[in-house]
């Protein structure tokens, strides 16, 4: 309840219930006893927090909403008992502002989202994409540290290019990917990510795989983009971390951009748990499988400790891949095993 005379200013600090339809109006009802008659400027700075967590369709992490608004209005308020009250009803709507004479301003942070361009934002799955062996299913890694390193037979997360619809097979026989362009468009079947993924909705085209110009932009073109990512240790695995557009750091804990060196920003699970739920994004070190020929015969090798990872992008027998973020992306053989991290775009 505020109380005051004209002219003096009365902060008091609310705890509404709101009330949230489908248009997102947002209202609620402050109690006000005036003492004398006069302009009565009602001023409210709400804020509304919303945590998420385990969202359907697998966005990667708990999430906090936070939702600020303004709303400034004067009426002429008539003159009553000091026992009397008057209640002003206030609602606000994210489109526009439909009350007369009030003005609103909210601001809307989502740490989940990672621009790939300058129209499109992501958001990455919570771990890197694994064939299941025994039942045939794709499924998230259950963290964004794990990894199996396996090819050929097993579970598998490391994939030949293009050969979504052959997690065993090999890129080099034309029949388990494109001939030519992109996993795009009609090549779109050929993405490991458009499958039916179990902890991630299960239903397919639902996750994808970045395009060569995505992963470019997330490492060098998105506003502040060197101060988004580093090298870093998590759970006492090697590998890189990204930060969404929206980053705030947890209390207690820091992260260096730009490191070359594992050893500098080194995370237990513990402390992970808590730059997860601000957002943050971790590409493990998973290795790559590499295909040799020798004496008429293809062998496959694994070559563990670098940081390799699939894009969308390629054509014929060569595509890109992600490196790290100080070499960018390359071209290599689509003969390559190398591991992919999805992700979904942002409505």
């Amino acid at each position: 309840m505020a109380t005051g005379t004209s002219g003096k200013r009365v902060t008091v600090k609310l705890t509404p219930t709101l009330q949230v339809d489908n248009n997102r109006l947002i209202s609620f009802q402050v109690p006000i006893r005036p003492i004398n008659a006069g302009p009565l400027t009602i001023e409210v700075f709400a804020r509304r927090e919303q945590n998420f967590s385990n969202v359907a369709g697998g966005v990667p992490s708990t999430r906090t909403e936070t939702t600020f608004f303004h709303y400034s209005h004067t009426n002429t308020a008539p003159a009553m008992a000091r026992n009397q009250m008057i209640s002003a009803k206030i609602a606000l709507r994210r489109a526009a502002n439909t009350t007369s004479g009030a003005t609103m301003t909210e601001t809307i942070h989502d740490n989940t989202l990672f621009s790939v361009s300058a129209t499109k934002k992501v958001r990455f799955s919570k771990g890197n994409l694994i064939r299941v062996y025994e039942n045939a299913q794709w499924k998230f890694a259950d963290n964004q540290y794990d990894f199996e390193a396996g090819y050929g037979s097993g579970n598998v997360d490391l994939f030949g290019w293009g050969t979504g619809q052959h997690p065993t097979g090999n890129a080099y026989d034309s029949q388990y990917g494109p001939t030519s362009g992109d996993l795009t468009g009609a090549n779109a079947v050929y993405d490991w990510a458009c499958n039916p993924i179990v902890n991630g909705g299960n239903t397919a085209h639902q996750w994808r795989t970045l395009t060569k110009d995505e992963w470019e932009y997330l490492l060098s073109g998105r506003p502040n983009a060197a101060a988004k990512l580093g090298y870093a240790t998590v759970n006492e695995v090697e590998g890189v971390v990204f930060l969404p557009d929206y980053w705030v750091c947890p209390a207690n804990l820091s992260f260096t951009p730009g490191a070359s060196d594992y050893t500098v920003n080194v995370y237990t699970t513990d402390q992970w748990t808590q730059m997860q739920a601000a957002g943050a994004i971790f590409l493990p070190t998973v290795g790559y499988g590499y295909f040799s020929y020798n004496m008429g015969y293809y062998s496959l090798s694994y070559i563990s400790g670098r940081i390799y990872y699939w894009t969308s992008s390629g054509t014929g027998g060569a595509a890109y891949c992600l490196t790290d973020f100080r070499n960018g992306t390359v071209y290599t053989s689509v003969r390559e095993h190398l591991p992919v991290r999805p992700v979904r775009d942002a409505n």
